[in-house]
């Protein structure tokens, strides 16, 4: 018969094991405005197909590679109404679709934004 205390030991000693052996896989980085954040607020975040990881900040999108940050804003990019971000959802198409604060919606697409409104029939 086994000892159901050396099999709780084994038991214990390969889970430990195994944990650290899985902690070893992943790192954890903090990102802030030393890093190249606008600000340290994130509304939301999304990736796209090719990689990048978008940032919903109230200072702007912000795109991220990995090692740098790219900040699309009012005053660097045309047709952006506001810098003030809430949501962001990628499409199928991999447009960034994102929500502002006063609820007008916009998408970046090939490079370029482009805001909807209740002209264009948003309610």
């Amino acid at each position: 018969m086994f000892d159901k205390s050396a099999i709780f030991i084994t038991f214990c000693l390969w889970l430990a094991a195994f944990c650290a052996n899985a902690a070893a896989q992943y790192r954890f980085d903090q990102l802030t405005t030393e890093n190249g954040l606008p600000q340290n607020s994130v509304h939301s975040i999304v990736q796209t197909a090719e990689g990048y990881i978008w940032m919903a900040t109230l200072d702007g999108l912000v795109r991220y590679d990995g090692v740098r940050f790219m900040v699309f804003n009012k005053s660097n990019s045309k047709n952006l109404p506001t810098n003030r971000l809430i949501n962001l959802l990628v499409d199928t198409e991999n447009s960034i679709w994102m929500r502002h604060e006063s609820n007008l919606l916009s998408r970046y697409r090939h490079g370029e934004f482009q805001t909807f409104s209740e002209s264009d029939g948003l309610p």
